[in-house]
């Protein structure tokens, strides 16, 4: 799943009983204690790169059915897709996302949000030009206003 910042990517696996797997909570250790930024794309791609290792492998530990978000990946990361994967992108109207995303907490337990909205912004720009690809699914989950200013643990 990709998407850009604040689009409801985390707060939708946290709705759904698929297991996942977050680049960001992977990434948190390092980039958190700094609110770093840069640097995550290429390190996302080389994530993406360790999970396809995992599932090549025979009798992989991974669960047959697994939503990895990556959030923001280069397109060259992603793509081709290999068997059995698909990308399923979410992508808000573009009024929508705003909202939620600059109604977002600065931090949540000590750990920063995403704020960074000229990056955030970029992002959906990339994204809204992948809305077109054919190989890829557009994932739109129910929209709820209650969840707006708060990170998916509050939500509950």
């Amino acid at each position: 799943m990709v998407g850009p910042p604040g689009a409801g990517k985390t707060t939708f696996v946290r709705n759904h009983s698929i297991p996942s797997v977050e680049f960001t909570h992977m990434l948190q250790p390092l980039t958190a204690p700094w609110n770093l930024e840069r640097g995550v794309l290429h390190a996302n791609g080389h994530l993406i790169k360790a999970i396809r290792s995992i599932c090549q492998q025979p009798k992989s530990p991974l669960p047959d059915e697994l939503i990895v978000v990556a959030g923001c990946v280069k397109e060259e990361d992603l793509f081709p897709l290999d068997e059995g994967e698909e990308v399923w992108l979410m992508l808000p109207e573009s009024k929508r996302w705003n909202r939620q995303l600059s109604n977002r907490p600065d931090s949540f337990n000590g750990i920063p949000q995403h704020s960074n909205m000229t990056f955030a912004a970029e992002m959906y720009d990339f994204y809204h030009d992948w809305s077109k690809r054919l190989d890829l699914k557009l994932v739109d989950p129910d929209y709820k206003p209650s969840l707006i200013g708060c990170v998916p643990e509050q939500g509950d």
